[in-house]
């Protein structure tokens, strides 16, 4: 597989989600803890230190911000905004029945806009690389992605 070559800034940096009162290092990863765990419920607690941003300046001449979340993939969707993706194991008992609820999240204002790079279709030896961007959802204001979370087979979330 090929990356398509990008005009890079160079200005990679760490934004933390908990300024002033949360001393962990930059770069720290997305941790995932069991509260509480039993024959009915699991709850977990996820705690999301930061994230790394860097400037691109696509084909198109805009600059978007590459977002990455240390050890964490990204949504694929060819054309939409590429999101740090968190994804998780979790055991249940193979009758079990998974339902997922938030219960509760806290909201963090960044002070900069983001235009948030597409996702690029990867491409193989042979291929040529085109730029690929959804003008009508970027042109628009909906949420993406929809679900703040999923289950999925065999119990991912």
């Amino acid at each position: 597989m090929l990356i398509p070559a990008m005009s890079h800034s160079n200005n990679r940096r760490w934004v933390s989600f908990n300024e002033g009162f949360d001393f962990r290092e930059e770069g720290t990863p997305p941790e995932i803890t069991i509260i509480e765990s039993n024959e009915q419920h699991t709850l977990l607690e996820i705690t999301i230190p930061g994230m790394w941003v860097e400037d691109i300046v696509g084909p198109d001449g805009y600059t978007y911000q590459v977002i990455e979340m240390p050890g964490y993939a990204t949504t694929s969707d060819i054309g939409l905004p590429q999101l740090p993706l968190l994804m998780g194991v979790l055991g249940m008992p193979d009758d079990a029945e998974v339902v997922m609820n938030i219960v509760e999240t806290d909201v963090v204002t960044l002070p900069d806009d983001y235009y948030i790079w597409p996702f690029q279709k990867p491409l193989y030896a042979g291929e040529e690389w085109e730029f690929e961007k959804d003008e009508e959802f970027y042109g628009s204001d909906e949420w993406y992605p929809i679900d703040k979370g999923y289950v999925g087979e065999p119990g991912i979330f």
